[in-house]
């Protein structure tokens, strides 16, 4: 049943856009990675601002945002030179393995009983609230901009006709 899915999708692909089976199943996963990565980005986003005003206050999210963009520029120009020093597909794999490796560590750190969330105290020096603002405010930067710089390499701009 599986398989016949899978057919099915890639046929409709390679019917529509007139293109043989490798370049469909490329579309195709290019498509699902895109998903899932929109789709981590959009419940991610919306934790971010309850995380962080739980866990350090509504009080320091001005000076936050302020810190976020200071800490943004340098390491945006930090991405430019590894994007130019290495391949485009081994930047991809690189920040979202980076990226995937620190959400799991997230998420640990978030059901620990005396850091995480059911420590109902809000504080300035509450660490994991401040890194989870800035991990979220540089992910849109960092792997969207990436993936789509990976995409771009692939020219499917043939495909939009």
């Amino acid at each position: 049943m599986k398989s016949r899915i899978n057919s099915w999708i890639l046929n409709k692909l390679k019917n529509h856009l007139q293109i043989d089976t490798y370049d469909a199943l490329k579309v195709l996963l290019s498509a699902l990675t895109y998903f899932f990565i929109i789709g981590s980005y959009s419940i991610l986003r919306s934790l971010k601002t309850s995380i962080f005003l739980g866990f350090v206050g509504i009080e320091y999210e001005p000076l936050a945002k302020i810190i976020s963009i200071i800490v943004t520029i340098p390491i945006i120009l930090f991405y430019s030179k590894i994007i130019d020093k290495v391949k485009r597909h081994q930047a991809v794999f690189c920040f979202l393995g980076i990226y995937a490796g620190l959400a799991l560590l997230f998420a640990l750190a978030f059901a620990h009983p005396v850091y995480g969330v059911q420590n109902t105290q809000a504080s300035p020096t509450r660490i994991l609230g401040w890194a989870f603002e800035f991990f979220m405010d540089l992910f849109q930067a960092l792997i969207v901009g990436t993936f789509w710089s990976f995409f771009k390499l692939y020219k499917y701009s043939r495909f939009c006709k």
